[in-house]
């Protein structure tokens, strides 16, 4: 098993990122979409955690925090980013994707998203 190296803000932070997630859905009456939300954290930290278990090198586990971007005319997304690189792997400057991202050392990656009061995820 290799060595798993978690980036995460501190504990402090952390509590403030699920906060403000919690803040941005609708209110307690939609029961749904917060059931949605820690559904989708849960799955996204058991996903991350089973790719950096299946590293060839040192894991890095990145969790940033939660980030806001407008939405055109209807308002605002929110995304919490997430990935998992292997530092095991050879980087390779030519594995961009289109956000200028290099891939080489991905293991997983994505976001949690919350828009219009509805959470999903994209990897």
């Amino acid at each position: 098993m290799s060595e798993v190296q978690v980036q995460l803000p501190e504990t402090h932070v952390i509590t403030r990122e699920l906060g403000r997630a919690l803040e941005v859905l609708p209110g307690p009456q939609d029961l749904v979409a917060r059931v949605e939300f820690w559904s989708w954290l849960y799955y996204e930290l058991r996903q991350m955690f089973q790719a950096a278990a299946a590293a060839e090198g040192e894991a890095s586990v990145l969790l940033r925090p939660m980030r806001t971007e407008p939405f055109g005319s209807v308002g605002k997304q929110y995304l919490w980013e997430f990935e998992v690189n292997d530092a095991g792997k050879p980087r390779d400057p030519g594995a961009l994707n289109w956000h200028g991202h290099n891939l080489s050392q991905s293991l997983y990656a994505g976001c949690i998203l919350i828009q219009n009061g509805r959470v999903s995820t994209h990897h």
